[in-house]
């Protein structure tokens, strides 16, 4: 039986990115880190809506519109709402341009990883980076890409890199094995 190893030549996409980049954040926020991360999305989903609401409301007022008490029954509801859904897109926004920063960058125009039982190589045009199994916090897989984490960095591994769909199913399952083997 032949050992499994996997070469891939691919230039990885924004989207490809950021899902390898929120497949890793999900699995680097555990335990408290959780909570701090569900605090932080609160306050960019409630708090700053909220807040930003009655900031608009009393400039109108002070501007001469009318007053919060002369608000119709859906004035301060409607506005929240579009006022937390603005706050989400733009935090999505934010994170979504770290990878389109990434994908535009030297080390992301065009990469090749090889794969075998001993560690991931990921190299470029001008650098080589390897990591043995053991230092891999995890192997996710998404919709488009297998995400390899270490430490907090993601590596994406585009689906549309393995010769067919049966073969990136292969590959994750043998990722996940060696790191497995090596806790």
């Amino acid at each position: 039986m032949s050992t499994p190893e996997w070469q891939l030549h691919f230039r990885p996409t924004p989207a490809e990115l950021a899902e390898a980049m929120a497949s890793v954040g999900s699995t680097a926020f555990r335990g408290s880190a959780r909570a701090v991360l569900i605090v932080y999305w609160l306050f960019l989903g409630l708090c700053a809506p909220l807040g930003l609401t009655f900031f608009f409301w009393v400039g109108v007022e002070l501007a001469g519109g009318p007053g919060i008490s002369d608000l119709p029954t859906g004035g301060l509801p409607v506005t929240f709402v579009v006022l937390a859904l603005a706050s989400l897109w733009i935090a999505r926004r934010v994170h979504f341009h770290t990878s389109v920063v990434s994908a535009q960058s030297r080390f992301g125009r065009a990469t090749a990883a090889t794969i075998t039982p001993d560690h991931l190589i990921i190299a470029t045009q001008h650098s080589s980076w390897q990591t043995d199994w053991a230092d891999v916090e995890a192997v996710t897989r998404g919709p488009k890409v297998i995400a390899v984490q270490v430490s907090a960095i993601a590596f994406a591994l585009p689906l549309r890199a393995f010769e067919s769909p049966v073969d990136a199913d292969a590959a994750y399952q043998t990722m996940r094995d060696w790191v497995a083997q090596t806790r």
